[in-house]
């Protein structure tokens, strides 16, 4: 028999027993609140949250070990409280559920597109209004279909569920025949929003839609539908100009907040409080109500582990595990570990050595670099040293500008200048090839950023180097970027000391995307004078060494594409 711990749930709660963040705690007393009022038109159908208990109870799991031993989706305290909410809540006089939007936010790993699924598949079997449309929306088909096939797989495990329906895999459309009732997938790259008449819809991850349009595109075609309801259920992010952000959690924390009154809308957002320690293990149950459940705690604390020494993890650990929204890490590499990396070597001491070579060049009046990575038999690990050029005309007057001391770098010999007063790549050309030529390097590849460098390197591959074009978007700095912070943090790297190539380093903060893929980019404050173009260019000829390391060695996890 099916056990309801909602009512337990909440009382622990508001007893403190239950470790919940600030958030979770405002929704519980919201409930509580609504149960005492006489002036609202709402009542708790204590019948009707029940049954949609029993109903997700005879679904079984589909994943890992619950489903290898076939058992039932037997619903948390937390996700029967939320439930409960959803189909408890209901108009006093006609009877029709109360909230036309659920905003559920966890941490990842703690069932949220199973709960979704099965929220959504309630509404799909026991609402009684005829033609139901459910739809599993998200900016891309192939992320929809994750909550699509969670349900499918829901469906065909429950065989009194799986007779009453029919499934088109091909199309991603489960369809109860000669009911106009279906299951499809939508997204914004199909051309199949007009005509959409939706009871349900299931917004999975909606921190990834960088517009509102898709939940729109839901809303407008909701209008003859007697009690529809939109699920969204997402992680934290690292965009806070989303909507995800900006309109639907915002609304989340003035309603439990009580600055605004939404009566028409359920918000569980579980999340680290303000103040929380967030490598305090313990508090961790804030933002995983699923702990010890789907969740394992040892998990957890190898992932805060994790955060606390490798920096570019942290932002997707605090987002990901810790369901904290983070716009970007305050930094990247500490200039402590950089430091401990210096050797005193300059390219005479490195003659007939092995190298790659990293490219960035600037606009016509900005810092171009040039980065070499050398490999020497008297050297445990690679050597960066890079050449930085600026025009000789304009040094001055950038240094008083930008407030950066290229003057100072140019009298100390640590910035090359060009002729003129824009950047000569002639110069940049014969500088490279006369530091190959004269120190006898086996240069086996130039990476390069297209931008500015089309005639530069098509001088060079006349000149026979192997030029391999490396863009700077998402898809190629990811995973080079990543080995570059292991191998410095490591003490896997030397560098010659050169303070542009430091300072540059300090100009970087991370941009993540939504599948944790990173890339440098510049610190927002006084945006303009920052300059990360030798940290691109040690990671383009990193990336080289890397690659051609793994041809050799096979070395797993460390290919990537460039």
């Amino acid at each position: 028999m099916i056990e309801f711990t909602y009512k337990a749930y909440i009382d622990s709660v508001l007893s403190g027993d239950e470790l919940v963040g600030k958030l979770v705690k405002q929704a519980v007393k919201r409930h509580v609140s609504d149960l005492k009022s006489k002036d609202i038109r709402w009542v708790f159908d204590e019948k009707q949250a029940e049954k949609a208990i029993k109903f997700i109870s005879l679904l079984k799991h589909t994943k890992g070990v619950w489903a290898k031993n076939e058992e039932y989706f037997i619903l948390q305290p937390w996700q029967q409280f939320i439930v409960a909410s959803l189909f408890g809540w209901v108009d006093k006089s006609t009877g029709l559920r109360r909230f036309t939007t659920a905003y559920i936010e966890v941490a990842r790993k703690n069932g949220k597109t199973a709960l979704a699924a099965a929220i959504l598949l309630c509404v799909f079997f026991l609402d009684k209004e005829p033609g139901t449309e459910i739809y599993c929306v998200a900016t891309k088909r192939d992320q929809a279909k994750i909550l699509w096939a969670q349900m499918d797989s829901f469906i065909k495990k429950c065989p009194d569920l799986n007779k009453r329906v029919k499934f088109y895999p091909s199309t991603s459309t489960i369809i109860v025949p000669n009911k106009f009732s279906y299951i499809k997938t939508l997204s914004s790259d199909s051309d199949t929003e007009d005509g959409l008449n939706p009871s349900a819809a299931g917004i999975d991850e909606y921190h990834a839609h960088k517009t509102n349009e898709m939940l729109e595109i839901i809303e407008s075609g909701q209008a003859a539908r007697e009690q529809p309801l939109n699920l969204i259920t997402t992680t934290a992010g690292f965009n806070i100009e989303s909507p995800c952000y900006t309109e639907e959690r915002d609304s989340g924390i003035n309603t439990l907040n009580k600055t605004i009154k939404n009566d028409r809308k359920f918000f569980f957002i579980a999340e680290l409080d303000e103040k929380d320690d967030w490598q305090d293990i313990r508090l961790a149950k804030k933002a995983n109500p699923n702990l010890g459940v789907s969740v394992s705690e040892e998990y957890i604390k190898e992932r805060i582990k994790s955060a606390s020494e490798i920096i570019s993890k942290q932002s997707l650990i605090l987002t990901k595990n810790l369901n904290k929204w983070v716009d970007a890490p305050e930094t990247w590499i500490p200039i402590k570990k950089w430091k401990d990396l210096k050797i005193k070597i300059s390219f005479e001491d490195l003659e007939n050595c092995r190298c790659n070579i990293g490219v960035d060049l600037s606009n016509k009046i900005d810092l171009s670099c040039a980065v070499f990575e050398l490999y020497s038999e008297n050297y445990d690990w690679p050597i960066i040293i890079p050449r930085f050029y600026m025009p000789e005309e304009i040094v001055k007057e950038k240094s008083k500008n930008d407030h950066v001391p290229y003057d100072a770098w140019a009298i100390e010999g640590w910035l090359q200048l060009t002729p003129g007063n824009v950047i000569d790549q002639d110069f940049i050309e014969k500088d490279i090839l006369q530091i190959v030529t004269e120190n006898n390097l086996d240069l086996e590849s130039l990476a390069y950023d297209p931008w500015n460098a089309t005639q530069l390197i098509a001088n060079l591959q006349e000149s026979g180097i192997n030029c391999i074009e490396f863009r700077q978007g998402f898809a190629s700095m990811s995973m080079p970027s990543k080995s570059f912070e292991a191998d410095v943090l490591s003490k896997k790297l030397y560098h010659d000391g050169n303070p542009i190539l430091q300072w540059n380093l300090s100009c970087v903060q991370l941009e993540v995307d939504p599948a944790d893929n990173i890339k440098p980019s510049k610190r927002k404050i006084r945006k303009s004078s920052k300059r990360i173009d030798g940290v691109i260019g040690a990671i383009e000829a990193h990336a080289m060494g890397v690659t051609r390391n793994v041809e050799e060695n096979i070395d797993d996890g460390s290919l990537y594409v460039v």
